[in-house]
């Protein structure tokens, strides 16, 4: 296996501060929004907007309060009932374009066990992005899963990368819950 392809392989092993648990309780001072399939916790201070993503497919966002201005501090989840693709490929793709196409580090992509799903995988990077006064270290995640009946959800996360940590976002990813009507 040569350099390339070592870095597309999930961490053998997670800390445990950062390994991903699903947040089953509503935590204080949150609440509870949905999307079609899928439901999370949000904080107070974040404010619930919703837009058009690609193909027309509509978006959930949380938009957080930012410490600096023009930064982003958000999650956005969407479902895609009709999808024909499994996560596992899916994320592998969104791996391949991270690091070919957008440059981005800290590539990190592990299959995790969520509940009502069948399969999950999350993907974790840092990225630089433009912004108004020139260009930020951003830290994304992205939780993408699908149910027994092929429905996939994803919610991903963005804040800052020297706040990430402390924003809120990652307690909102763990929030994610998919049920299917």
């Amino acid at each position: 296996m040569d350099a390339e392809q070592e870095r597309f392989e999930p961490a053998a092993t997670v800390a445990e501060e950062d390994a991903l648990e699903p947040v089953l309780v509503a935590p204080r001072d949150s609440r509870p929004v949905s999307g079609d399939v899928f439901s999370l916790f949000a904080p107070a201070g974040f404010r619930q907007t919703e837009r058009s993503g690609p193909d027309g497919i509509p978006l959930l966002v949380l938009e957080g309060p930012a410490e600096e201005p023009g930064t982003v501090v958000e999650v956005v989840a969407y479902s895609d009932p009709d999808s024909t693709v499994s996560v596992t490929e899916q994320m592998a793709a969104l791996v391949t374009q991270l690091v070919d196409v957008r440059g981005a580090s800290d590539v990190e992509r592990e299959s995790v066990e969520w509940p009502g799903t069948t399969d999950a995988v999350l993907v974790r990077w840092t990225e630089d992005t433009a912004t108004a006064g020139g260009s930020v270290t951003q830290t994304f995640a992205q939780l993408a899963v699908q149910t027994q009946d092929g429905v996939s959800a994803t919610v991903v996360a963005v804040a800052p990368a020297e706040v990430f940590e402390r924003s809120g976002v990652f307690d909102i990813l763990r929030s994610f819950s998919v049920e299917r009507a």
